[in-house]
This record gives structure tokens, C-alpha cells and sequence, in this order.
């Protein structure tokens, strides 16, 4: 089985993790070897018991949206060439809604560096959506990767952030 590490980015501006986000999390959890949970408020101790299956909770207000939440996720991961596939994934969904055993494996099978679950856009502004990504080795170890990453600070608007 791959290694697999999970950087969740979470905000809420009522601090509030809803049932959606837990539904999805017990989804998923049983296939990642590490769990970081990073969220852009303080949560209380009642938020924090919901998420004790992490193994780290961050949660400080820090402005940078879902972006400054993996950097700060992938800042305290000292030895990431341990794993072999690195996924980002946020709140902003409600699923998975097929399995996500099966999504894995459909997705092993293909010969990418990344992936995510949703893509959009046309020929000039294709992309694939930032709520589920998953990077390999070769690419969450690259210098275009690290310093990509090191670069994300806080946006004025949504506009400067896509």
C-alpha cells in the first residue's frame, strides 16, 4: 500500500465543523498513514475532540485561505520523501460520493505526478479545482513545488488568488 499523508485545509467563520466535514473525513481517513488538520481560526476544545484522530491539529488565524493552510501543513512534515503521494484537500465539498477505495485505485493505475477529483475551465484557462489534489514524490519534492508553496501569502481578493 502507498504511504499516503493528508493536509485537510479547514475554515469556517463560525469555527463551527460541520456534519458534512466530519462525514467526509470518516470517509477517508483509513487511507492516509498521517493526518494534518489546519484551520484558518482558533477552534475551540469542542471542535478539537470532533478531529482527535489527527495527528496534528494547527489552528491559528493566519489569512492565507486553503493555500497558506498546506504550506503550514507541509512546513511541519520533516521527512516528506517518506510518503509516496501527498494530498491537499479542504472543506468546501460534500462526499466523497462514490468510493474512495475505488477512486484510488482508478487513479494508481494512471502515470500522473498529480491529479485532483475536478477540473475546469476551457483550453485558455484550464485547471483543475484546488479542493482535492493529489501530488507523488516527483512532484511535492520538486524546487517548482517547495518554492510555490514558500511564495503563498495572503490575497487582497479571490481574483488575485486564483
Amino acid at each position: 500500500m502507498k504511504k499516503r499523508l493528508l493536509i485537510f485545509a479547514f475554515h469556517d467563520v463560525h469555527k463551527i465543523i460541520d456534519f458534512h466535514v466530519m462525514n467526509y473525513l470518516f470517509k477517508i481517513k483509513s487511507h492516509f498513514n498521517y493526518l494534518i488538520f489546519v484551520s484558518d481560526h482558533s477552534l475551540n476544545k469542542e471542535q478539537q475532540i470532533k478531529i482527535n484522530f489527527f495527528n496534528k491539529i494547527l489552528d491559528k488565524k493566519h489569512g492565507e485561505k486553503d493555500f497558506g493552510s498546506w504550506k503550514r501543513g507541509l512546513k511541519i512534515v520533516s521527512k516528506k520523501a517518506e510518503y509516496d503521494e501527498i494530498f491537499l484537500l479542504n472543506d468546501s465539498v460534500i462526499g466523497p460520493t462514490e468510493s474512495f477505495e475505488d477512486i484510488l485505485k482508478k487513479m494508481t493505475k494512471k502515470n500522473s505526478d498529480f491529479w485532483g477529483i475536478t477540473s475546469a475551465g476551457r483550453i485558455d484557462s484550464f485547471h483543475i479545482q484546488s479542493y482535492f489534489l493529489c501530488f507523488k514524490k516527483n512532484c511535492f519534492m520538486s524546487d517548482v513545488f517547495i518554492n510555490f508553496f514558500n511564495s503563498v501569502n495572503e490575497k487582497k481578493n479571490k481574483g488575485d488568488m486564483v
